[in-house]
Order: C-alpha cells, then sequence, then structure tokens
C-alpha cells in the first residue's frame, strides 16, 4: 500500500448517482483569498440552485470564521461540511479544520447505501473527510478535491482557483478540463497573492480568466448555453460537414496534426464548448473568426490537446507492474542490451519518469546490472519541450509514494525539484506522432495510457498492430484504464487484465498485414547495434540472408523517403548512425555522422533526378584509423510508397591513422555534381 497517498487508509464508500439538476463548483483559495471569495458569493443570486465547495489552506490550530463572513454576503446557506454530508443543491460548502475533503459519485453503486444499509431510493453525492498529508510533506487539498470532483460529476464540475501562494489546484483543473468541465481563473492583477492564478493559467487549460466579481455571470452564461442547447453537438454541427472539415483543416495545418483521425465526436463537444466561450452560436460564424484569428486557432488547438497526466497515476497499476512485469522484463529479450521502453503520448513527462524512477528503483534493489532506456513521445511539441526539462512544482510530489522522495531520483529546490540527472539521460524525449510516423521497434514495454480513448476506432486498430510490430515476442504492452486491445486482442494476451497489462502473442511478419493500414514496416533503430540475437523476431529467411550478406561486406542499406526520413534499415550501422543526446530524429540526414550528410545528401538528389547515384571513397578520421565509405543511392518502389530510396553505405577499408597523415582540406575542390548541388541548395 501506498502510505503516501492521502486517500490510502480511508474506508471507501459506495456513493450514489450525480443529480443533474445542479452544478457542482469547486473553489481553491489560499493567502488572501478572503476578499476574493467575498467578492465572488455577492454576485450570487437569490435561488441559485448551483453548488459550492470552498477549499482553503487554513490553519489547523484557530477556529474558522468563514462561516459567518461569507453568510453576511449571500442568502444562499454556508456550512462546513461534515463526515458522510449529503451534497445538496443551492449551499456553500467550507473545508473543516484538519481535514482535506472529497467527493465522489458512482451510477453503478445508486442502490448502495454509504451506511452499508441497502436503499433503493439513495441517490446523490457524499462528502468524505480525509486526514490531511502528514508534515512536512505539503498538503494539496485544493488539488485533491478537484480531483475528486472530475471523477464524481465528470462535465457538470466547475473549478475555480483564486489568490494564493504557490501552486495548489493547478494539477486538479486538468482533470476537471479533461472530462470536459469549466475552469476559472483570477486575473493575477486583480489578486492579493497571485502565485495561484499564474501557476494554473501557466497550465495553458483556463477556460476563462476574469476578476472575482465576474466569475458567477460567465458560470450562469455557460450553464445557460449548455442547458438551451447552444453547446448541444447535434444542434451546433447538423448539416455542418463542410465547415467541420475545414474548422479540422485549419487546425491541423497550424499544427501539423492530423486532427481527421481523431474521434469526431471529442472534437466536436471542444469545438462547441469553444465556440460559447467565444460567444457563437454558428458553426460558420466562428469559422470566419478561424479564419482571420489565428490566435484563436491556436487556442482551439490546445483545446484539442488537453493532457491530463500524473506522476503514479492509478498507484495500483504501478504496484502491478513492479510485481508482476519487471522480474521477467529483465530476464527477457536480449539481455545483452538495454530494456528498451516507449512511452507513447508522453505529455510533460510524468509517466515516461514515472516508468524510469520504478525501472531503476528494480534495479537497485535487486543489483541488477542490465540497464534500460525510454524514448519518450507525444505529439505535442511544447509538452516534450517542457518534459525534457525534468522540472516540476513542488506540489507535485504529493503524487510520488514516499520511497520514491529519494535522491536518487529527484533532486529538490526552492519550490520546484527535478528529475535526478540518473534517470533523466535514461529518458529521450521527441516530437512523434503514432498515428503517422513509423514505430519505434524492438521494444520490451510500451506504456501508453489514456491516448487511444481519443482516437477513432480505424486508427486505434492501426496503432495496435504497430504497437504489435513494435514490441518484440512476450514484450509487454501496459494501457489506460478504460483502454484495451480491441479487435486486435489476438495479438495480445492478458497478464492482469484489471490493471490493463497485455503480453505481446506475436509479431506482424508480413506485408500483406499492414497494407491495409498504410504504415511502413518498421521505423529507424535509435543507437542500432549488431543484432545478436534475432530469434523471434519475425524476419524471413530471405531477410536473414540479406543480412548476413551485408554484414559479411560491412554494408547496410537504408530505405528512406526523399525528404531523408528512414522507412526501414538493414545490416550492421553502429559507425554511421549517431544519435544525439537528449533527442532523436526519424531524419537519417540528422542521425548520421555529420561528415557523411553532404555526401549522403548529394546521392540522394542525384537519385531523385537521375534514378540513381554515387559517391566513393569518402574519407573518415576516427581516433587512430581511416575508415573510407562507398555510397550509392537508387530510386525504387517499396510497399506503400510509390516512390522511395535505397541508400548503400560500404566500408570499402580500414587503414591505421598513424603515419598517413590529416588529409589537406585546403586542396578539397568540388566536383560539377557537388557544385550543382550547392547551387540547388542556395537557390
Amino acid at each position: 500500500m501506498d502510505d503516501s497517498d492521502p486517500m490510502m487508509g480511508q474506508t471507501e464508500r459506495k456513493l450514489g448517482t450525480v443529480d443533474k439538476s445542479f452544478y457542482l463548483i469547486g473553489v481553491g483559495a489560499s493567502a488572501g483569498g478572503l476578499d476574493a471569495l467575498k467578492q465572488l458569493v455577492s454576485q450570487i443570486p437569490a435561488g441559485f440552485p448551483h453548488s459550492m465547495v470552498v477549499v482553503q489552506h487554513i490553519s489547523p490550530d484557530y477556529k474558522s470564521l468563514m462561516s459567518e463572513i461569507l453568510g453576511r454576503e449571500t442568502s444562499l446557506p454556508v456550512q462546513e461540511v461534515t463526515d458522510n454530508m449529503t451534497v445538496l443543491p443551492g449551499h456553500i460548502y467550507l473545508i473543516p479544520p484538519k481535514s482535506n475533503i472529497v467527493i465522489q459519485g458512482t451510477e453503478e453503486d445508486s442502490n448502495i447505501d454509504p451506511t452499508g444499509n441497502d436503499s433503493s431510493d439513495f441517490t446523490g453525492l457524499r462528502f468524505s473527510l480525509v486526514d490531511p498529508t502528514p508534515r512536512p510533506a505539503m498538503n494539496l487539498p485544493i488539488d485533491l478535491f478537484f480531483n475528486s470532483l472530475a471523477e464524481a460529476v465528470q462535465d457538470r464540475a466547475v473549478a475555480i482557483v483564486l489568490s494564493g501562494t504557490g501552486s495548489d489546484g493547478s494539477r486538479g483543473i486538468r482533470a476537471v478540463k479533461d472530462r470536459e468541465g469549466f475552469v476559472l481563473v483570477q486575473d493575477p492583477e486583480t489578486a492579493a497573492f497571485d502565485g495561484m492564478p499564474r501557476a494554473a493559467i501557466a497550465s495553458g487549460i483556463a477556460d476563462l480568466v476574469l476578476s472575482p466579481d465576474g466569475m458567477v455571470g460567465e458560470m450562469r452564461r455557460y450553464f445557460q448555453m449548455r442547458e438551451s442547447g447552444i453547446l448541444n453537438v447535434a444542434s451546433v454541427f447538423e448539416d455542418t460537414d463542410d465547415e467541420l472539415r475545414e474548422v479540422l483543416a485549419l487546425v491541423s495545418k497550424v499544427s501539423e496534426i492530423d486532427f481527421t483521425l481523431y474521434k469526431k465526436p471529442t472534437l466536436k463537444r471542444r469545438i462547441a464548448r469553444r465556440m460559447a466561450l467565444a460567444g457563437y452560436s454558428s458553426l460558420g460564424e466562428y469559422l470566419e473568426r478561424l479564419r482571420s484569428d489565428s490566435a484563436e486557432l491556436h487556442v482551439l488547438y490546445r483545446e484539442f490537446l488537453v493532457g491530463v497526466t500524473n506522476f503514479f497515476r492509478d498507484q495500483p497499476v504501478w504496484t502491478q507492474m513492479q510485481e508482476t512485469v519487471l522480474p521477467d522484463l529483465f530476464k527477457e529479450g536480449n539481455i545483452d542490451e538495454p530494456v528498451r521502453v516507449w512511452s507513447v503520448g508522453c505529455s510533460t513527462g510524468e509517466e515516461a519518469f514515472t516508468t524510469a524512477i520504478l525501472l531503476e528503483d528494480y534495479r537497485l534493489r535487486f543489483d541488477i546490472v542490465r540497464d534500460f532506456r525510454i524514448y519518450a513521445t507525444d505529439v505535442n511539441e511544447a509538452a516534450i519541450h517542457a518534459a525534457k526539462d525534468g522540472i516540476y512544482p513542488d506540489t507535485v510530489r504529493e503524487e510520488i509514494p514516499s520511497r520514491f522522495i529519494d535522491p536518487k531520483f529527484l533532486t529538490f529546490q526552492a519550490s520546484t525539484f527535478s528529475i535526478a540527472p540518473s534517470i533523466r539521460k535514461r529518458v529521450i524525449f521527441s516530437a512523434h506522432n503514432v498515428i503517422e510516423d513509423p514505430p519505434f521497434t524492438r521494444m520490451d514495454l510500451i506504456v501508453c495510457r489514456n491516448l487511444l480513448i481519443y482516437l477513432s476506432p480505424e486508427v486505434q486498430a492501426k496503432v495496435m498492430t504497430q504497437f504489435s510490430f513494435s514490441l518484440r515476442r512476450g514484450g509487454i504492452l501496459l494501457l489506460g484504464a478504460a483502454e484495451t486491445p480491441g479487435q486486435h486482442g489476438g495479438m495480445f494476451e492478458a497478464v492482469v487484465n484489471k490493471s490493463r497489462i497485455y503480453q505481446n502473442t506475436r509479431r506482424i511478419e508480413s506485408a500483406r498485414a499492414q497494407t491495409s493500414y498504410n504504415f511502413p514496416e518498421t521505423s529507424f533503430m535509435p543507437r542500432s547495434r549488431r543484432m545478436a540475437d534475432r530469434r523471434g523476431q519475425g524476419e524471413s529467411e530471405l531477410a536473414d540472408l540479406l543480412i548476413v550478406q551485408l554484414e559479411a561486406t560491412e554494408s547496410c542499406v537504408f530505405l528512406i523517403e526523399s525528404s531523408g526520413k528512414l522507412i526501414r534499415s538493414f545490416g550492421k550501422h553502429d559507425d554511421i548512425i549517431q544519435l544525439p543526446s537528449g533527442s532523436f530524429s526519424p531524419n537519417l540526414l540528422e542521425m548520421v555522422d555529420e561528415r557523411l550528410r553532404g555526401a549522403i545528401a548529394l546521392v540522394l538528389r542525384s537519385a531523385e533526378l537521375h534514378g540513381s547515384g554515387e559517391k566513393r571513397n569518402v574519407r573518415l578520421a576516427d581516433k587512430n584509423e581511416f575508415r573510407t565509405l562507398d555510397l550509392s543511392c537508387r530510386k525504387i518502389a517499396w510497399e506503400a510508397y510509390t516512390t522511395a530510396f535505397a541508400l548503400t553505405l560500404r566500408v570499402r577499408d580500414v587503414a591505421d591513422l598513424q603515419g598517413h597523415g590529416r588529409p589537406n582540406l585546403d586542396e578539397y575542390e568540388a566536383t560539377e555534381s557537388q557544385r550543382s548541388y550547392i547551387q540547388h541548395l542556395e537557390s
């Protein structure tokens, strides 16, 4: 059991259905929040049917007078929460001293009374009191409540962040937004302490930023739009297929992500939501705004990419991984190479680093020599840049089990912590589109949680096929709580079904099995090595013979697109491809030794123009030896590619550097073909 989880040790209550006659509004406030709360509450009209839960940072040593203070500002009943209290409409609830509060509601448990007695007429939500996190760990009551609020009422949740220091609330609003809730943040210019508002705004997911006295009016407008059908997806998008296609095309162009492959209902909900907040009831009118307003286009793009991620999200899953998967993961596969992990849809890095911490902890506890590498990818480049830094607000450590709060894994500074260098260097981040870009290969573990739910069924099928191909036979796939292999379940066998842990039972071996999905057979291999163990890799006998021949002649072949993007590779190329530290790229020209780039670009250009090209006697000086290479390139058709290029590199000679001296570059003179290529580049 995770002793750092504030929910652990509490009795799990079965709670009732959500009452859809009212919305539930969570308000987080800290230092300087009293004035903001008074402004907010004073705007609530008589008969307001929605309920508000105020969660503050309050001293456990003093009696709170908040009930009396706010009671003077509103006609709604104001009361402190007690354990097992029913949530009623038209109330204002306050967090009591010395406690955190959570709220839950599940439709399937609607006939179970929280006291344990069956009651067919029991419905609604209940509060539970939770012990605060023991010091010196930071207590985050706002994040805790917002997370439970999102789980309980889904799209009927509203999260408001008011004045305060620190960043409490900035994580919880992600959960609210991910479930289509509404997020409001106080304008920092109006806040006595702007730490919490600025942290919430920096998340990029606030729907509106405004002063507290304007929030009730905006909420009422939002509620009315939802109830009157302005946010009703069916009515907003009726007979608007052409407009929707253009909206998606505009967002896809600015983001370089093909959103037509994502689930239309999800995208429609987020477009309708943004339309309402921007004051539009017609998709055609909103489209006109997008055509002329690049700022709004980027806002909509960010709305599409809302990503919720946490360290050790769903702790029991990671416990299962540790107990069930890790022992075999380090023993199986090619044990002479690091365990290879692909973290798909890594967002800002929390899940990738969670995996790294778990693997490193296991290695240290059992004195395992075998290392690991994690390739973490996401389509959102801004998220990738944040992930590479590996720096998080100190409040986030509340998500991390106490035994991992250790200098081996984390380094703490004032108000922040960073991932320890020994962990960070094992995680390589890169922007990568799992739908369109080639998958990585020879993976031992793929972690892809809560990404598939946003993709259309056809695209889900394609991605699952890619995962099966990417994993070695027997490799492990970890999915999100609401995800399964679907129609491709035959490729995967459940290891722990409840935790969505699956084992790859076979690999995609035939090109025929892939053509309908239109993705290349493989991708480049970061820091590729000699294929020491090819058993079970699904290569045909002909491919095996080809690889043997290439290795015998110290050659390798790359299949590439005209842009240089790698489709497939054959043979040994350890001495040619160089993986940059900290990132990687599917473009061959960015992976190879920089001294080879000009020669490769030259023969590729020649093959484009004339069908073939070659460059001989390319000399590379490394340490104490010269290597002489021959390059040739030929235009071909390959699988689904009507035009591809086969680039062959062969080591002709290796000579001792001593006694030969270094080549005199001053005597170098470009050939006619090289001058032609230089002119092409300049133009």
